[in-house]
């Protein structure tokens, strides 16, 4: 019996398989028993002894991801689970559990899939293409997908999550003063850059209703996503009217009569959402129909609640404007229309041009040594209605003097008809 602590904790090979698994390794220092093996028996780390010890069978993955069949030592002292996660094996069941995980296996799992989103299925196969070579070991790898899946994988993530951002397990809620991952640090730096947002939806992030009803709390409730009772009851009360724009091309995001069919088969559409200029995400809602304006314009509302001073992207953005002006004239996002846009370049723009202006208007008040009027001030608002005023008059004798021309043409051509 050879034992090669190398290849993993629990690595055991006869000479032929030593040879055929080693064949161009070089560097693996191998364990010889020459001896009768007995049965070994995972024992608690602390070396803990007291009566009320027993042994149990589990299915253990190590950090190859190869399943072996363990036999483990627990007490009555503490949880399964606790024994486990002191030999750095991660419960795939908080009571009683049948099968275990190795963390530094998760741990490469969450990283790859944090830097380079890296899916569990994609990296389960690439583990069964590493052991290829070896039929017994690849049958065992591949049994690790189903393990994975059941919601063990994210069990960790979020337990990692807990640790690094110092959540408090009891009440829900991240400590004063601890960054709870919700809030984009640049934003936070420059108060400034925390006014440029992005719409969008994402269709590919469906909800089958086959998939069933989860019976526990989201783990991040409402820390991204929005409270969904309120998001549907706002859309149900929710009415728009469709706009027709001859000059925008003919993208079907944004329009009521498809948004309104519901597909029998999927609980949830997809997902819209905002992110800010830096690309963090800020918050997100489920769609039951298509990509339909109210959900912007819920967005939007959360969002005026933080922030007066939006700029915003989307792709149908003069879709949104349109809807905006003609639904929304007695609400205060008729204020946004002028800052919503399909490119950040134009919003870039649009601000660096009033940034510009701002400052000469400066310059020249200093030397003049006079100051602006408020937006509030009876003078302002009376020299606004008189310029409206005039410029109203300025276009009315226009349309005058156009109409009197027309006439007097008219008359021309009733008189030489031939001329």
């Amino acid at each position: 019996m050879i034992r090669c602590s190398d290849c993993g904790p629990d690595e055991y090979f006869c000479l032929d398989c030593w040879h055929t698994c080693h064949d161009a390794v070089w560097f693996h220092s191998p364990d010889i028993w020459k001896m009768p093996l007995e049965p070994r028996t995972m024992k608690r780390s602390d070396k803990h002894r007291c009566n009320s010890q027993y042994t149990k069978h589990l299915t253990v993955a190590n950090n190859q991801g190869i399943q072996h069949d363990v036999l483990v030592e627990f007490c009555g002292c503490e949880s399964e689970g606790e024994t486990l996660l002191r030999s750095n094996l991660w419960p795939c069941s908080p009571t009683s559990p049948q099968v275990a995980v190795s963390i530094e296996l998760l741990e490469l799992l969450r990283v790859l899939c944090l830097e380079k989103h890296v899916s569990t299925e994609g990296f389960c196969n690439a583990l069964e293409y590493r052991y290829h070579r070896t039929s017994g070991q690849k049958a065992k790898v591949k049994k690790l997908s189903r393990i994975l899946l059941q919601e063990v994988f994210e069990a960790y993530r979020h337990h990692v999550y807990q640790l690094q951002h110092m959540q408090d397990l009891n009440a829900g809620y991240c400590i004063s003063g601890i960054d709870s991952g919700a809030v984009c640090p640049a934003c936070e730096v420059s108060v400034a850059n925390n006014n440029l947002y992005c719409f969008d939806g994402n269709f590919g992030l469906v909800r089958r209703k086959t998939a069933g009803i989860q019976s526990a709390f989201p783990r991040h409730q409402e820390r991204f996503f929005c409270n969904q009772v309120e998001v549907d009851k706002f859309m149900n009360d929710y009415s728009e009217q469709e706009t027709k724009l001859f000059d925008c091309s003919n993208f079907q995001a944004g329009s009521l009569i498809r948004s309104k069919k519901k597909s029998t088969k999927l609980d949830v559409k997809g997902v819209f959402g905002a992110c800010c200029r830096h690309e963090f995400p800020k918050m997100f809602l489920d769609m039951k129909h298509g990509e339909r304006l109210g959900y912007a314009v819920w967005i939007l509302n959360q969002l005026l609640s933080s922030n007066k001073n939006l700029k915003i992207c989307y792709d149908i953005a003069c879709k949104l404007r349109s809807h905006l002006q003609v639904d929304l004239k007695s609400l205060p996002l008729k204020d946004l229309v002028n800052n919503i846009t399909d490119s950040e370049n134009d919003l870039t723009e649009h601000q660096s041009a009033i940034a510009k202006l701002d400052k000469e208007l400066t310059i020249v008040e200093r030397k003049l040594g006079i100051s602006r009027w408020d937006a509030s001030d009876e003078i302002f608002i009376q020299t606004i209605t008189v310029a409206a005023e005039n410029k109203r008059q300025e276009i009315t004798q226009k349309i005058l003097n156009f109409n009197v021309e027309k006439t007097f043409l008219s008359s021309l051509v009733k008189k030489y008809p031939g001329g």
